[in-house]
């Protein structure tokens, strides 16, 4: 007679009494829940599978909250109507199916912001639907968004072990695995990799893993560079292309912001097409906001090369290089005029007719044209009280642009969006103003909406903003006590000096946050040292002077 072993007899004693048991459980293992059947919930595989052949897929982190009324009408308050509406053909548990739900209707619409693009709204449904790797890929992202908007946007995550993300990090595992069993041959590949790999980074960015975010975003453009050297046509909107355009527009969009960071993003193909006459000519006539929308990344992305060449160099020690830098400088000085031109021609005449969406999105692109106008004028700092004037004149367009459109989106403001919209535009006012009240109201302003805009982070900007500011307050204060012969031995009149400047301007007697919030923002800022405002970042005393040799 057969004689069943201890552990196996128990397991299926359990079996039966679970079986016998009333409502269907939460905790099962994913075929199962998969299959809509009770699972006996065996520790590593349950009796219920592997009794009938099948492969148990094991269980899920923990099973995700139930949410309350209020957090239901949040997520069924979608911002805008989905093109397309897709059910999951991928097996999936009720957890899955519900994060597939929040990714469409409120992590679409969240990401799209003010802008449409077919990517989000269209493609990345359409491939879920078709290939699990993708669909695990956006159950990630959805979770640890669900994540931000219980918790909010902060410096860091806080619950870095909630439910919700290790639910996101169990996904997104689930996807890497996926990746990893494809057949290589699968003409499908490059363009299921390379969507996932923006799915990715969008999902280090909302954990605030920047390194990892930049690394995923390497890994693409690398890939798309060996598709171009194979000779597919991947750098041009046409057929024939195994990359689908608006993909390649997403990663040369993340590539462009991505060189504020420090980062050599390979992708020199893309940039190659951002001409100053295309450019132009682009600019010419703006009919719609997702005209200028398109307009606005090539010009971008020659605004950002020439400054990650212009802020750091010696230009004032080579007579030729200034010159030369120079002279770029005034014709992209003269390209943005041009651009902010038609933008208030075409806000002139449509901007009243617009909804409120259109008029967010028109704002926003006045918002970085003044950017990149401001980033320019300060390549070539000019003596003398007009030059002073025009750059806090940037700075008064920067923030009162920017309060109205926090001010129009209310409560619904998105938690994470895909384009730029006003945290490097208010980053720049709070460092660059020449007025101190100025640059408290950019930070007041980051502080007011905590959301991430692709690499760009509210909460990490505005803590960073507020390091420098104290920085430049303190170096101020000290040369004007050196001027007027104070001894600057007597440490304790300077700090005397900054608390009383800082509650004037702020508020606040100190800037200073809690000694884990310092450590966390100084483990973040050190990498900062490749970045292109890095000069900025040393004169304020955020980082070392490492040119100065102890």
């Amino acid at each position: 007679m057969y004689h069943l072993e201890s552990s196996e007899a128990q397991a299926i004693i359990s079996y039966k009494r679970r079986r016998s048991g009333g409502t269907r459980s939460r905790t099962g293992c994913r075929t199962c829940r998969a299959r809509r059947v009770k699972c006996d919930e065996t520790p590593g595989h349950c009796y219920n599978c592997t009794s009938t052949g099948r492969i148990c897929e094991g269980y899920d982190p923990s099973p995700l909250p139930r949410p309350n009324n209020a957090q239901r009408q949040r997520v069924l308050s979608s911002q805008l109507p989905l093109t397309v509406t897709t059910k999951i053909r991928c097996i999936t548990t009720a957890d899955e199916r519900r994060c597939f739900a929040f990714f469409q209707r409120r992590t679409i619409p969240d990401i799209l912001g003010a802008f449409d693009s077919p990517l989000w709204h269209q493609l990345v449904l359409q491939m879920a639907q078709l290939d699990p790797a993708v669909c695990h890929a956006t159950m990630a992202l959805a979770a640890a968004h669900q994540e931000c908007q219980i918790t909010g946007m902060g410096l860091r995550p806080q619950k870095q072990q909630s439910p919700w993300n290790l639910f996101a990090s169990d996904q997104a595992a689930r996807a890497f695995a996926l990746l990893r069993q494809r057949n290589p041959q699968d003409p499908l590949l490059p363009q299921v990799v390379l969507l996932c790999c923006i799915l990715f980074v969008m999902l280090d960015l909302v954990w605030r893993e920047f390194d990892a975010a930049f690394l995923h975003l390497q890994g693409g453009l690398r890939i798309l560079n060996e598709l171009h050297r194979q000779g597919k046509p991947v750098f041009r909107n046409r057929q024939g292309s195994p990359v689908d355009w608006h993909i390649v527009t997403a990663l040369r969009h993340l590539d462009i912001h991505s060189t504020q960071f420090g980062c050599e993003a390979p992708l020199l193909e893309i940039r190659e097409e951002a001409r100053l006459d295309s450019t132009a000519a682009q600019w010419r006539t703006i009919r719609s906001v997702a005209e200028g929308r398109r307009a606005l990344d090539p010009l971008t992305t020659l605004t950002h090369e020439y400054m990650r060449r212009a802020w750091p160099s010696d230009k004032e020690h080579d007579p030729v290089l200034y010159a030369s830098l120079y002279r770029e400088q005034l014709t992209l000085l003269s390209l943005v005029d041009q651009a902010q031109r038609a933008m208030r021609d075409f806000r002139l005449r449509h901007y009243a007719s617009l909804g409120l969406r259109d008029q967010v999105g028109a704002d926003i692109l006045k918002v970085n044209l003044h950017w990149l106008c401001l980033g320019l004028r300060t390549i070539f700092a000019l003596p003398g009280p007009a030059y002073i004037a025009s750059i806090a004149s940037e700075c008064q367009q920067i923030l009162s642009t920017s309060e109205a459109i926090i001010a129009k989106l209310g409560p619904q403001r998105p938690a994470i969006m895909f384009d730029n919209g006003i945290i490097s535009p208010l980053f720049l006012v709070a460092v660059l103003s020449p007025d101190f009240r100025d640059r408290w109201r950019a930070i007041v302003a980051l502080h007011a909406w905590p959301h991430c805009e692709g690499p760009y982070s509210s909460a990490f900007h505005a803590h960073l903003a507020e390091k420098m500011l104290e920085g430049d307050l303190r170096a101020r204060i000290r040369a004007e006590l050196t001027t007027t012969a104070n001894s600057l031995s007597d440490q304790q009149l300077l700090e005397d000096q900054l608390s009383e400047q800082l509650t004037r301007i702020t508020g606040r007697s100190t800037l200073k946050n809690e000694e884990e919030v310092e450590r966390y923002l100084h483990d973040l800022t050190q990498p900062m040292a490749g970045w292109p405002c890095a000069p900025l970042l040393v004169q304020a005393g955020v980082l070392p002077d490492r040119s100065v040799v102890p």
